[in-house]
């Protein structure tokens, strides 16, 4: 099973790794599974375009399809889009905060000859021509393009990868919008903040992404470096049955899938991972009974991760326990200002313990039970939201407490 690092971990790792290795796609996070996407605006086609990948948005509508072809999803505000669109505000800031190395003043293109490396342009630019990104025979070589403002592609503009360059491998990113001229052949991933245009004709081989502005295409193609994931899903939901939350999904095909991670909420935000379920690699129901879903509203969501390290997640699924009399964890009270009183279901000789998690997912405090009941000092936290996460080395629970 493959490793999978958190968004935050990546960011981390990418910062401390030598130059030649900074860049890596991973950085994307989740919206890399996307071929358009926005954080906030709507998609819209016009004609005959062919999207070779995922469309979505976290805060718009998507429209034109058909005529338009999607070989994908199209995801409109929902979980999966949520943590798109903060991976991607992530991304966006790491490429705008790397140091530049070589400054460009005049215009882009024209035969112009880019080696790996961090350039960066101070104001609008245009491409025009030809403008060739040269590898130097490493084929892991990364190139970051900065442009703070606009960058307009001319009509037939074109962009030639040469010695084992990728065009996984190159991210714009651009503080305004961009614009894909007619028949223009452009290669990259946009990292933007503005609105994404194709026009009719132009082939784009990359991935679209912006956090703020409306994407519009006509009679344009788009190809994703890595299409849309292997793994897809007939349903996915849950019931609340004899005190327990059942979840059930049945796949429709799993491909290179490798397993699943059921995450559990209170609210749309701040998933826990539950349970891990490894795929059986053809079309079969699977179903989670949740022993201790907490009394009241739980929020679930299947993370679906393949072999490659790729994942995306599936719809969010709601269930209401109104009773629960195997409730691992109880906090009182609620909300707190200095001690809380923390009960559970302790099995004799199992690893029990506590995490305290801040709003940003950070932990905290870790306290080792040894009895049934212990008291978690609040004082000393500021106000505000916190996780107290229950752990008996085979099942965790999350409870949320306010701090006043």
């Amino acid at each position: 099973m493959k490793l999978i690092f958190t968004t935050g971990l990546i960011t981390l790792i990418a910062l401390l790794m030598p130059k030649s290795n900074f860049a890596q796609v991973s950085i994307l996070g989740s919206s890399a599974n996307f071929a358009l996407f926005t954080s906030v605006g709507e998609v819209k086609n016009v004609g005959n375009s062919n999207i070779n990948g995922n469309v979505g948005t976290d805060a718009g509508s998507i429209s034109g399809f058909p005529p338009g072809q999607i070989v994908g999803t199209i995801e409109i505000e929902n979980a999966i889009t949520q943590q798109a669109a903060d991976d991607l505000a992530i991304a966006y800031t790491y490429f705008s905060t790397i140091t530049c190395e070589t400054v460009i003043t005049a215009t882009l293109g024209n035969g112009q000859e880019l080696t790996p490396g961090v350039y960066c342009i101070g104001s609008a630019i245009d491409l025009t021509g030809n403008l060739i990104f040269n590898a130097e025979s490493d084929v892991n070589a990364i190139f970051i393009i900065q442009i703070d403002g606009a960058l307009e592609v001319a009509a037939n503009a074109n962009i030639e990868l040469i010695n084992g360059a990728n065009y996984n491998n190159i991210f714009w990113q651009v503080t305004g919008a961009v614009s894909l001229g007619e028949n223009s052949q452009f290669k990259g991933n946009i990292v933007g903040n503005g609105a994404i245009t194709l026009l009719d004709g132009a082939v784009f081989s990359g991935r679209g992404l912006t956090k703020a502005g409306a994407i519009n295409i006509t009679n344009s193609t788009v190809n994703a470096p890595d299409g849309p994931l292997a793994i897809k899903l007939a349903n996915f939901s849950v019931s609340n049955i004899d005190k327990t939350n059942k979840v059930n999904w049945m796949s429709v095909s799993e491909g290179d899938g490798d397993y699943f991670e059921l995450e559990r909420s209170f609210s749309t935000k701040n998933f826990q991972k539950i349970a891990t379920i490894l795929t059986k690699g053809t079309q079969l129901n699977y179903q989670f009974i949740d022993k201790f879903a907490p009394i009241g509203l739980s929020y679930y969501r299947l993370k679906m991760i393949e072999l490659s390290g790729k994942f995306t997640y599936s719809q969010m699924a709601l269930a209401n326990n109104k009773e629960n009399a195997e409730l691992a964890m109880s906090a009182y009270p609620n909300p707190v200002r200095d001690f809380l009183n923390v009960k559970m279901t302790i099995q004799k000789g199992s690893n029990n313990s506590i995490n305290i998690v801040d709003i940003t997912g950070k932990n905290i405090d870790f306290i080792t039970l040894n009895e049934n009941e212990t008291q978690i000092n609040m004082a000393k936290y500021s106000q505000g939201m916190y996780f107290v996460k229950y752990d008996n080395g085979g099942y965790s629970q999350t409870l949320k407490v306010i701090k006043h």
